[in-house]
């Protein structure tokens, strides 16, 4: 099995666990929130993470978003006239989950969680470029880039933050890895585009956690998370609404979404690989790719 292949391999092991029939959830009609009123978390220098902060770190284990090696989201729009989805593999982002014996007790409650004890998956915020939205067609990619729909001149990123997530519930398939976890609940938080803020909740989301492993270490270093989740978004909701909107571009887009994490991030894999480039290097040598190894 090649390099390649393994690191499939392990992505469909991650999507063993993640992948589900999850509904569709609308996003709340009521009233926007000013952007002003949203304390984002920053964006890294180099672009690959938001910065996590640092009471927010201190709450359990945080898992960094991994950009670059599959497809997060996807975008669908369907209209009588036609029908067209669009995909990123560029979200950064972080999400905090509680530590493992937190977690256990957490999973062990069954029904409805009292808002004071909600856990599981404590903290969580996404970040969307706008130019990585790909359509297949490179016209349409530059206007949806424009004033008439993302702004992304003004608004480079689509933000979501998590406020909670609601009723954990204990998903682990029988058989699974010791130490790997899934759970299924509510996502309830904010999502904001075209600096417009709107509350969004996603019923049936969907968290895979599987610890480090000879096979997770093809896909990344670190332990693993794979969040699952499908919803819609209504584009008016957000001030996106012309004369091409519910015509050749539905007004309801539906978002499906599998966004793989680590406990190792981008930004420390990125500067571990130039170390080892450089080491490299300077002893006359190339590069050890470790995945390359034939086994």
């Amino acid at each position: 099995m090649n390099a390649r292949s393994r690191s499939l391999h392990s992505i469909g092991i991650l999507l063993a666990f993640a992948a589900t029939t999850v509904g569709l959830a609308d996003s709340d009609t009521t009233q926007p929130v000013e952007t002003e009123a949203m304390a984002f978390a920053p964006i890294s220098e180099d672009a690959l993470e938001l910065v996590v902060p640092e009471n927010a770190a201190e709450r359990g284990v945080t898992y960094y978003a991994l950009p670059g090696r599959a497809v997060q989201a996807t975008f669908t729009s369907t209209t009588p006239i036609e029908t067209f989805t669009g995909e990123s593999d560029a979200i950064i982002g972080f999400a905090i989950v509680e530590r493992p014996a937190e977690l256990a007790q957490t999973l062990s409650v069954e029904g409805e969680s009292d808002p004071a004890e909600r856990g599981a998956l404590l903290e969580a915020e996404f970040a969307v470029p706008v130019r990585s939205i790909r359509t297949g067609i490179d016209m349409r990619d530059r206007h949806l880039r424009t004033a008439q729909w993302l702004d992304e001149s003004r608004f480079p990123y689509i933000r979501y933050r998590l406020a909670f997530f609601a009723d954990p519930v204990d998903a682990t398939p029988d058989g699974s890895p010791d130490g790997a976890h899934t759970f299924t609940g509510e996502l309830v938080g904010d999502m904001t585009i075209r600096g417009v803020t709107r509350p969004l909740r996603i019923e049936n989301a969907r968290i895979a956690l599987l610890p480090e492993s000879e096979a997770t270490r093809q896909v990344s270093p670190g332990d693993l998370m794979a969040l699952r989740c499908r919803y819609t978004l209504t584009l008016p909701d957000f001030g996106i609404d012309n004369a091409i909107v519910g015509r050749q571009v539905a007004t309801e887009i539906e978002v499906d979404q599998v966004i793989y994490l680590s406990t190792v991030g981008p930004s420390e894999q990125a500067a571990a690989q130039s170390e080892s480039e450089s080491d490299s290097e300077s002893n006359g040598s190339e590069p050890e790719d470790p995945s390359s190894d034939e086994r």
